[in-house]
C-alpha cells in the first residue's frame, strides 16, 4: 500500500507542496509549455508580484513528506528518448574505467544498463512533467482558464488572498483575484492518477 493511500485511510493531514506551473507556451530556446511543472516550494512560501503574474500556484497535498524528494522526481528537463539523470545515465567516475580521452567528461556520459560511455542526452525542453490546465479545471469547475493564461491578470484561485500578500509589500488582497471566494483554499489530493503528465511518453504517472 502506497504511502498516499495509508495516510488518507487513517485520517492523518497530507503534507501540502506548492506546484508552480507555467501558464502559457513559451517554445523558442526550449523554454517552459503551458502546465510545465517549473518549480515546486513549500506550503506558504513567499513570492512576489512577478510570480503571481508568471504562473498559476496549485496546492498539492502529498504523502511524501521530503520536499527534496519531491523536487527530485518531478523537477526534472526533458532528455531525448526518456532518458533520465542518475536513473537511466550518470556522470563518468574514474573507478568507471571509461578511457576519459577517447570518452571526455561533460560529452560523454555512462549508460547505467550497459556499463558503457554514451553521448549525453540532448535536450529537447525544460521540463518533463506537467499538470494539463485542463485537468485543474476538471477538479475545480469554476476555475477561469482564460483569467489563468493573461498574465496581466493578478488570478490565483487556489490560494487564499492573505496568503500572497501578507509577506509583500507591493501585493494588497484587493489587488488578488482569487476567484468567487478568496478566503477559501482549494487543494489537489495527489491520489489522483491522472493529475500529471510524463512529457515525454503522453501517459499520465502514479503519485509518489
Amino acid at each position: 500500500m502506497s504511502v498516499g493511500i495509508l495516510v488518507e485511510l487513517v485520517g492523518l493531514i497530507m503534507p501540502k507542496y506548492e506546484f508552480y506551473l507555467a501558464v502559457t507556451d513559451e517554445p523558442e530556446a526550449h523554454r517552459k509549455n503551458e502546465g510545465d511543472i517549473v518549480t515546486i516550494l513549500p506550503y506558504g512560501a513567499e513570492c512576489g508580484s512577478a510570480v503571481v503574474d508568471e504562473y498559476l500556484i496549485v496546492i498539492v497535498e502529498l504523502g511524501e513528506t521530503d520536499l527534496e524528494k519531491v523536487k527530485e522526481r518531478f523537477m526534472q528537463p526533458l532528455l531525448e528518448n526518456g532518458h533520465i539523470d542518475d536513473v537511466t545515465f550518470r556522470d563518468i567516475y574514474d573507478t568507471d574505467g571509461i578511457d576519459l580521452v577517447r570518452y571526455p567528461r561533460g560529452q560523454y556520459v555512462l549508460d547505467i544498463k550497459s556499463g558503457m560511455a554514451m553521448l549525453r542526452p540532448r535536450k529537447i525542453g525544460k521540463n518533463k512533467y506537467s499538470i494539463p490546465l485542463q485537468k485543474i479545471k476538471d477538479k475545480i469547475p469554476e476555475l477561469d482558464l482564460v483569467k489563468v493564461r493573461d498574465k496581466k491578470v493578478k488570478y490565483q484561485p487556489m490560494k487564499i488572498a492573505t496568503q500572497l500578500t501578507e509577506k509583500s509589500e507591493k501585493l494588497k488582497a484587493e489587488d488578488v483575484d482569487c476567484g468567487l471566494d478568496n478566503t477559501k483554499e482549494q487543494t489537489i489530493n495527489w491520489l489522483s492518477k491522472d493529475l500529471i503528465k510524463d512529457n515525454s511518453t503522453g501517459q499520465f504517472i502514479k503519485a509518489i
